[in-house]
């Protein structure tokens, strides 16, 4: 099921317009803020502090890789503020999720695709879909 936005009057998926909806409620719309992406320190600080989940997870991920290999995916292990902590995955992929959607934080700028796709239990959209277009 799509809806149309009011802005552009293109069709947009109801799990994504959903999505807008419920950040609508925490964010200004008028008022774009860069969100924090952590990296140096403090990204090695996170790190240090979510070592046995990254111990654990990445022999999971390593492993997970194996069976998928061949395939255009990408695995991520992330904490619990959705802060990407590994990622492995076919090179192409990875270079297609590092355009603007998907970076080790999204503070402010509305729910994860990864996040979505799950709670749909299916593909939610298109990832530019997920970013405010202020953010380009």
């Amino acid at each position: 099921m799509t809806v149309q936005t009011q802005d552009t009057g293109k069709a947009v998926s109801s799990v994504i317009a959903q999505s807008w909806h419920r950040c609508s409620k925490f964010m200004q719309r008028e008022t774009w803020q860069t969100p924090h992406q952590a990296q140096g320190l403090t990204f090695d600080s996170i790190c240090r502090r979510k070592t046995a989940l990254l111990t654990i997870g990445q022999a999971a991920l390593e492993d997970a890789w194996e069976f998928m290999d061949g395939r255009p995916c990408a695995l991520f292990i992330l904490d619990e503020s959705a802060c990407i902590l590994s990622r492995c995955g076919e090179p192409q992929t990875l270079a297609q999720l590092a355009a603007p959607g998907i970076s080790r934080r999204q503070l402010l700028c509305g729910e994860h695709y990864r996040h979505l796709r799950a709670v749909a239990g299916r593909d939610a959209g298109p990832a530019d879909q997920h970013r405010r277009r202020s953010a380009f």
